[in-house]
């Protein structure tokens, strides 16, 4: 039984069971109890192995002894991927200053969490150099539609103080701009003799007569 199980071992298959208790304590009984064991050592680690396969680190691994080279090996391997875990959940938080030391050139998942927290930080500083840029833009905009708002303000108060003084003065005023006529006041449309509309718009020359046109 014990060299069939062996064989299964041997080919990665742990499913069978060495039933039964040693009932002598030669070395055919120390043979059955040390091969039990070994099935449990198995197994044990075959747990452990199957859980981090599925993401699960929650399993602790417990070295049988300072020579148990294959549970030194688990009990590494889990450290470090808890030890990945937390630095990415850490920076996944926002947390960027978090550091990552790959074991060596060959730590495939150790430079490749280094290259993404580098990455990260550098994006994040180039956000950051926009965003400043972004935030003096607008500050820069809202001064100028504060400026340009301002000079609105003062243009519409002294075009209200010109046409309040032309429309108080005893002589007709026009202005012409572009050969147009663009303003009147009401001495000037009296002395025309024609409403306002009729004259905004027009060619001022044409509203004298061709003597004066002439001079």
């Amino acid at each position: 039984q014990i060299v069939r199980i062996a064989q299964k071992v041997s080919e990665g298959d742990l499913s069978e069971t060495l039933e039964g208790t040693p009932s002598t304590r030669d070395e055919i009984g120390m043979l059955i109890r040390d091969f039990q064991q070994v099935m449990a050592y198995f197994r044990d680690m075959a747990a452990v192995a199957t859980s981090i396969s599925a993401g699960d680190l929650r399993k602790q691994v417990t070295p049988r002894s300072e020579h148990d080279v294959l549970g030194l090996a688990f009990l590494g391997m889990t450290d470090y991927l808890r030890t990945l875990t937390a630095v990415a959940t850490a920076i996944a938080g926002g947390e960027l200053h978090q550091r990552i030391q790959p074991k060596s050139e060959h730590d495939v998942l150790g430079n490749a969490f280094h290259s993404m927290a580098v990455q990260l930080r550098a994006n994040f500083v180039r956000i950051q150099n926009h965003t400043a840029e972004l935030t003096q833009t607008n500050a820069q905009l809202a001064e100028e539609i504060a400026e340009r708002t301002r000079m609105e303000q003062v243009l519409r108060l002294s075009e209200e103080q010109y046409r309040m003084l032309a429309e108080n003065v005893k002589d007709g005023i026009m202005i012409v701009q572009a050969q147009k006529l663009v303003f009147t006041n009401r001495i000037f449309t009296t002395m025309m003799g024609k409403p306002v509309e009729h004259l905004i718009g027009c060619d001022p020359v044409s509203l004298f007569h061709v003597q004066h046109q002439a001079n």
